[in-house]
C-alpha cells in the first residue's frame, strides 16, 4: 500500500508521526512529504497546501501519556467545576503560566477550558508531576531541570528547548508544557553533549579509575594511541606544553566529526604538575581527609610508591575536582560543633540580626556564578553591574549589623562570618565608582568608565573624536555663505550624518563638487568633499573607541580578577550562613534534634530515626514509623535487615546513612537523639538472594549494612 493509500488511515498516521521526528529543518519536511493528498484525494502541490495538511495531521497524533488528562467526555461538567472552583476561591488562583515556554493563543487566553481541561480528580489544569517540576523549577530558577520519569528523562518549558537546542532532541508541545526527553540509557551520552557545548556537568559516581605510565617517542604516537582509545570528555593539561604534543592535543580535538564529540580541554599552571608540589599537595590531602581515623600511614605508603607521572596526574586532578566543592562534609567535631551552636541559636534567638539576614539573602543573585564569570572575562556589562552593585549593597547592610551583632549574636562562626564579609567586599566600591550605572545597563562601553584618567587611550580617541566633529561645525560657516542662509544647520536622515538639505528650487547654488546622497520630492541632501574626508575618518575613529573600550574593559576585568579570591572568600562566607539558616530552617519545620558527634568514639546509636525524605512526604498523615539504631565499634558491628518486598529495608539504609551524613555535616537530624562517630566512607550493598520454598511465589530480600 502506497503513502498516498495510507495517508487517511491509522497507518498513514504513523508514518507521519516517524517523518515529523526525524524532521530537521521546515523545508526538509516539504521535501519527505512532497505530493501528498487531501481529504478529497486531491493532490497537494503548493508547499503552503502540504504544510497546512501536515499541521492538520500532526494536530491530531496521539499524546498516550496525557491522553486522560486532555480529553473529557462531557465539556459542560468542566465548566461547572471551573465555575465552582472560581467561586471558592474567589478569583484568587495562581498564576503559574510564566512557567510556560509557550504562549496560549489568543482564543485560549479568552477560553482556556478550550485548550487546557482541568484534571476532574484533583480541579487542577497541571498535572501532578507538573506541580512538581513547577515547584522545583522555582526554587531553583537557574538550573536546566532533568525529571527522570520511567525509562527516560525529561525536559519540562524553557528547558526542553535549551535541551532541545543543544541536544539536537525533538521538543513538542505536551499539555501545558513544550517537552523534551532522553532515554536513561544515553544519559552519558548527552552529559558528553552538554560538556561539549561548554557547560560543565558533574555526575558523582564510583566509577573506574585506569592510570598508566609510559615512555613515549618523538611523534606522540603512545599518547596519541591511550586518547583515542579511552576517548575522553575532557583533558587536564599544565598551561605549557611542548610544541609536539599541542600539535597531537589540538588535532585529535580538531579531528571530531561532530561537536557532540568534540574533547573538552581544561589547562592548569604548570607549577602544578611539578613532583615535589604534587606529592605534598597528595600528602596533605590524604593526611586531612583521613585524619584520626586508622590505616592513614598504610594509604600514604601506597600512594609514594606509584610512579612519579601518577602522582603528578592525581594531583591534578583532585586539584580540580576540589573547584567543584564535592567535599562538603566536615572531619573534626570543632567544626561540627560550631555549626550545631549556630543552628541552636537561631532556632532560639529572638536577636535583631537574623531577620534582615535571611531577608537579604533573598534578593542576591549567584554572586560565585557572577564572580566567576568576570574572573574569566565571560561577562558583560549588566552581568558586571548587576554582581558589584549586589556585593556593595551587602557590604552596606552587614556594616550596619555589625553593632547589633557583636552584642546580641552569641554563635561564635555566625559572628566571625558578618563581621569578616564587610572587610572583605570593601573593594567593591571602587569598582562600582569607576562606571556609569546608565551606560552599563544598557551595554555602551564607549561611556562606561566616568573617570578617564586610567585609561588614556580611550580619553586620547574621544578628544581626537571632538576634534573632528568641531571642525565639521566650523565648516558650517562656509556652507552658509554658499547658500546665503546664515540659519543654516546640519540634519541626519536614516543615520546619515551632517546632511546639507537643499530644496530643490534652489539647486541652482548648489556647486557641482558636492556630492548627492539622497533626494526627495521636495529637497536634496548633499555632502561636500570635506565632510566626505572628516565623516570618513570620523567613522575610523568611532570604531577605533569601540576596540578601545573592549580593550579597557578586558583590562577593568583583569583588575577585578586580582580581587577575586577576596571576593570568593566572601561570597563562601555568605554561603555558609546561607546554609545555617537553611538548616536550622529545615530543623525547626521538622522537629529535628542536635546529635552528639564523637570524634574518637566509633558508634552509631540513633533513638526513633526517620527518613527525612519520606517524614516530610508523610508527616501531614503522621503514618512514618521511626526506626532506631544500635551499633558499636567494640560490640554489634553489623545487622541483617530481612523482610518482604516493599518492607522498607532500602529506606532504613538509606535513613541511617543520611543521618550520620546530616550530624557530620553539622546539622540537626531527624530523631529523638543521635550520637554518631565521625567517619570517612558510607559502603552500601543491596543483595538480592530468591529463595524457593514449597510455594515458589514467595520471595525474601536481604539488606546487609556494613
Amino acid at each position: 500500500m502506497s503513502l498516498y493509500d495510507r495517508l487517511d488511515t491509522k497507518e498513514g498516521e504513523n508514518d507521519l508521526h516517524r517523518l515529523a521526528r526525524q524532521r530537521d529543518r521546515a523545508g526538509k519536511d516539504v521535501q519527505q512529504v512532497m505530493v501528498i493528498k487531501d481529504k478529497d484525494g486531491s493532490v497537494l502541490t503548493s508547499e503552503e497546501s502540504v504544510l497546512s495538511r501536515w499541521k492538520e495531521y500532526f494536530k491530531k497524533l496521539p499524546n498516550e501519556e496525557n491522553e486522560r488528562e486532555k480529553r473529557l467526555d462531557d465539556v459542560e461538567i468542566v465548566n461547572q467545576e471551573l465555575q465552582q472552583i472560581s467561586e471558592e476561591e474567589n478569583g484568587s488562583k495562581c498564576d503559574l503560566s510564566r512557567f510556560s515556554s509557550t504562549s496560549l493563543r489568543p482564543e485560549a487566553q479568552k477560553n482556556e477550558v478550550d485548550f487546557i481541561p482541568p484534571n476532574r480528580r484533583t480541579k487542577c489544569i497541571y498535572t501532578p508531576l507538573e506541580l512538581q517540576y513547577l515547584e522545583i523549577k522555582e526554587k531553583h530558577k537557574d538550573v536546566l531541570l532533568c525529571v527522570e520519569c520511567g525509562y527516560k528523562y525529561r525536559f519540562f518549558g524553557d528547558d526542553a528547548e535549551v535541551a532541545a537546542k543543544e541536544l539536537n532532541i525533538y521538543c513538542h508541545l505536551d499539555h501545558n508544557f513544550m517537552t523534551a526527553s532522553i532515554p536513561t540509557h544515553r544519559l552519558f551520552v548527552h552529559i558528553r553533549r552538554l560538556v561539549s557545548k561548554g557547560h560543565k556537568a558533574v555526575q558523582p559516581s564510583t566509577g573506574d579509575i585506569m592510570y598508566d605510565s609510559f615512555q613515549d617517542l618523538a611523534s606522540r604516537s603512545e599518547l596519541e594511541s591511550r586518547i583515542l582509545r579511552v576517548q575522553p570528555v575532557e583533558i587536564l593539561l599544565p598551561s605549557s606544553l611542548s610544541e609536539e604534543t599541542e600539535r597531537l592535543v589540538n588535532g585529535i580535538v580538531a579531528a571530531s566529526t561532530q561537536d557532540d564529540d568534540r574533547i573538552r580541554i581544561e589547562k592548569m599552571d604548570s607549577e602544578h604538575f611539578e613532583y615535589s608540589s604534587a606529592f605534598r599537595f597528595v600528602a596533605d590531602f590524604y593526611g586531612d581527609t583521613t585524619s584520626n581515623l586508622t590505616g592513614v600511614p598504610q594509604q600514604l605508603s601506597a600512594i609514594a610508591n606509584l610512579d612519579r607521572p601518577v602522582i603528578i596526574c592525581l594531583a591534578a586532578i583532585i586539584r580540580y575536582l576540589t573547584y567543584f566543592n564535592l567535599e562538603k562534609v566536615l572531619s573534626n567535631t570543632r567544626d561540627i560543633t560550631l555549626r550545631q551552636e549556630a543552628i541552636e541559636e537561631i532556632l532560639s534567638s529572638e536577636s535583631s540580626v537574623f531577620p534582615p539576614l535571611q531577608a537579604l539573602f533573598r534578593k542576591l543573585p549567584d554572586l560565585e556564578r557572577g564572580i566567576c564569570s568576570i574572573y574569566h572575562k565571560k561577562c558583560n556589562t549588566q552581568e558586571f553591574f548587576l554582581v558589584i552593585s549586589a556585593l556593595c549593597r551587602l557590604e552596606v547592610e552587614l556594616r550596619s549589623l555589625m553593632p547589633a551583632t557583636q552584642s546580641q549574636v552569641q554563635s561564635n562562626l555566625i559572628k566571625d562570618l558578618i563581621l569578616d564579609i564587610p572587610k572583605l567586599l570593601a573593594p567593591a566600591h571602587d569598582f562600582l565608582a569607576t562606571i556609569n550605572e546608565k551606560a552599563a545597563k544598557v551595554g555602551d562601553k564607549t561611556e562606561l568608565f566616568v573617570d578617564l584618567k586610567d585609561f588614556p587611550a580611550i580619553r586620547q580617541r574621544k578628544a581626537e573624536i571632538q576634534d573632528a566633529i568641531s571642525e565639521i561645525l566650523e565648516h558650517r560657516r562656509q556652507i552658509r555663505l554658499v547658500l546665503k542662509n546664515p540659519s543654516f544647520n546640519y540634519v541626519t536622515v536614516s543615520g546619515q550624518e551632517y546632511l546639507i538639505e537643499v530644496k530643490n528650487s534652489m539647486l541652482s547654488q548648489v556647486p557641482n563638487s558636492w556630492i548627492k546622497v539622497s533626494s526627495t520630492k521636495s529637497v536634496s541632501r548633499f555632502h561636500t568633499p570635506f565632510i566626505v574626508e572628516k565623516n570618513q575618518l570620523l567613522c575610523q575613529l568611532r570604531e577605533q573607541l569601540i576596540l578601545d573600550c573592549g580593550d579597557a574593559w578586558i583590562t577593568f576585568l583583569l583588575h577585578f580578577g586580582e580581587q577575586y579570591h577576596v571576593f570568593r572568600k566572601a561570597v563562601g562566607h555568605l554561603a555558609t550562613l546561607d546554609c545555617v539558616f537553611s538548616l536550622a530552617e529545615v530543623a525547626k519545620q521538622g522537629n529535628y534534634c542536635r546529635p552528639l558527634v564523637l570524634e574518637n568514639e566509633r558508634q552509631i546509636r540513633i533513638k526513633n530515626g526517620r527518613h527525612p525524605a519520606i517524614d516530610l512526604l508523610l508527616g501531614e498523615q503522621d503514618q512514618y514509623v521511626p526506626n532506631s539504631t544500635e551499633l558499636h565499634g567494640d560490640g554489634e558491628r553489623v545487622m541483617v535487615i530481612t523482610g518482604p518486598n516493599m518492607g522498607g529495608k532500602s529506606s532504613y539504609i538509606r535513613q541511617v546513612a543520611l543521618i550520620i551524613i546530616m550530624a557530620q555535616i553539622g546539622s540537626f537530624v531527624p530523631a529523638e537523639e543521635a550520637v554518631v562517630g565521625i567517619v570517612d566512607s558510607i559502603f552500601t550493598r543491596y543483595c538480592v538472594i530468591i529463595f524457593t520454598f514449597y510455594m515458589p511465589s514467595i520471595l525474601s530480600n536481604i539488606a546487609v549494612v556494613h
